[in-house]
């Protein structure tokens, strides 16, 4: 899913609350699998976003601990520094496009609704050409889903308060994280040597 069209100024959590992705994923509205055990013997997690400390925390919406939480709190810098990991794979996707679409190596220099369709027919076509030979279904979005490209739009701050429910899906992954079971063996040393910041 790609959902394009906000003012870089406003702040990515707020863009994508008020995105039709957001809005959908918000609402229980995408074919999402259901809750798993990451491990036997342990209570089913939900499928979750990775995301960055811009965004609310959801219950289907991971983000790192604040800084104030990591101190003292190897644990909580156990989960920044996995939760990290995750997110450069998804930061690395934009890498590719860029690689593979000179167009997006120097600003684009057109009006914002051009800027709009020159981003999503570049992720039409790098899906195109990445996709397997197996067919695959396409949603299409009713057309009053659709902006009508007229223009960006102000975004209203949203409540940053998390439910108790989304605290506790960030504990159950940290837990995860920091078993026998979960652990990888260089992430001790990873937060340790404070090589990277995981916030």
């Amino acid at each position: 899913m790609v959902d394009v069209g906000a003012y870089g100024r406003n702040s990515d959590g707020d863009i994508y609350q008020e995105s039709l992705m957001g809005k959908m994923f918000e609402s229980s509205q995408l074919n999402v699998p259901p809750n798993k055990p990451i491990n036997q013997n342990t209570e089913p997690l939900p499928y979750t976003i990775v995301a960055d400390a811009a965004f609310p925390l959801k219950t289907y919406l991971l983000k790192p601990y604040s800084k104030a939480k990591l101190v003292n709190n190897n644990s909580n810098k156990i989960f920044n520094y996995r939760l990290s990991r995750a997110r450069r794979t998804v930061e690395n996707a934009f890498g590719i496009l860029r690689a593979r679409y000179r167009v997006f190596q120097a600003p684009l220099q057109v009006q914002p609704n051009m800027a709009d369709k020159i981003v999503l027919a570049t992720c039409c076509l790098h899906n195109f050409l990445t996709q397997d030979t197996q067919e695959t279904q396409e949603t299409l979005m009713d057309e009053s889903e659709v902006s009508d490209g007229n223009g960006l739009v102000d975004i209203e701050p949203l409540n940053r308060n998390p439910s108790q429910e989304a605290i506790q899906v960030r504990e159950a992954y940290k837990t995860y994280f920091v078993s026998p079971q979960g652990q990888v063996p260089w992430q001790m040393q990873a937060i340790t040597q404070g090589r990277t910041r995981f916030n």
